[in-house]
């Protein structure tokens, strides 16, 4: 399923020319993550200068519906944050479907997201108390990036930063009858 929210791309399109615009003459290192085949860049036209990747964030059959029609929300409460108050991604459909649950006709649900990931911190620590990206040398970076477990983890702390592109919803794999 297609997300088709107006108001969040357009959130989502300014927050990304800001950050752009911020790094343009130092931003080198170009973030490669497992979710991005190279036909992807080209038709979501990502926009590689301010490290736009395509990332999966798993959640609940309830919560679903409320990010087609809000966004991603980092107020949200979860008591596994390693990395802070942030908005959670993974390049792993694993690590992703981890947070999911399934619903009562047997389906989980993944989203497939835009994230631009700026100049990211790139950790092999926790950071539970964050509430923004960490400073280095006196420059607020953009986002996180922590390689510290089996899987990678992507974290970012604005709300702009994330656009829910496509909604996947899969069957568990559960036996279902649909009668119980």
């Amino acid at each position: 399923h297609r997300v088709e929210n107006q108001e969040l791309w357009i959130q989502y399109h300014h927050n990304r020319a800001a950050i752009l615009r911020k790094h343009r003459q130092f931003l080198k290192v170009l973030i490669e993550v497992e979710t991005v085949m190279p036909w992807m860049k080209e038709e979501f036209k990502l926009e590689e200068g301010a490290n736009e990747v395509l990332l999966l964030h798993g959640t609940t059959g309830v919560i679903a519906p409320k990010i087609c029609h809000e966004g991603f929300d980092s107020r949200v409460e979860n008591p596994d944050r390693k990395y802070g108050q942030g908005i959670y991604f993974s390049d792993n459909i694993q690590k992703a479907d981890a947070y999911c649950d399934t619903d009562s006709y047997g389906l989980r649900h993944v989203f497939l997201s835009r994230v631009t990931l700026g100049v990211p911190y790139q950790t092999t620590q926790y950071l539970p108390h964050q509430r923004r990206p960490p400073e280095v040398k006196g420059e607020i970076l953009d986002s996180v990036i922590a390689t510290f477990e089996k899987y990678n983890e992507y974290v970012v702390y604005d709300n702009r930063q994330c656009y829910p592109e496509l909604l996947l919803t899969y069957f568990s794999g559960e036996k279902y009858c649909g009668l119980c």
